[in-house]
């Protein structure tokens, strides 16, 4: 998850080859800032969400991501009451590294955590 000023292709494109494997695939709705994906690398499928929510042809959605979106609009705006632009990074940060360590326990998942960065 990253802030970002803007949401073009100058922008995400950058991010997108930095922070992920070529090869890999990529389902997005049809932002036009993804358009060229599968020309740096990347396998890109899309969904239309003005005709479906789910490709017909090749399955593609964007159901997870958007849920996941959600909760944390959710979380940031109605239960934290909104936030700093200097405070969103480590909101980000937090919802990342809670949803990796989801059904664990978390008091012992942030030890282990604390122990790996400072052995």
């Amino acid at each position: 998850m990253f802030v970002v000023e803007r949401r073009d292709r100058g922008t995400l494109l950058p991010i997108i080859q930095n922070e992920v494997l070529p090869g890999s695939v990529i389902v997005s709705d049809e932002w036009g800032a993804y358009k060229t994906l599968d020309q740096h690398g990347f396998q890109h499928r899309t969904v239309n969400h003005h005709e479906n929510f789910v490709n017909p042809v090749n399955g593609a959605n964007t159901q997870i991501i958007e849920c996941v979106w959600s909760g944390l609009k959710l979380k940031i705006m109605r239960k934290m009451h909104g936030t700093t632009p200097e405070m969103l990074p480590r909101h980000l940060k937090e919802f990342w590294w809670r949803s990796i360590n989801a059904g664990e326990d978390q008091f012992l998942s942030l030890l282990r955590n604390i122990r790996q960065v400072h052995m």
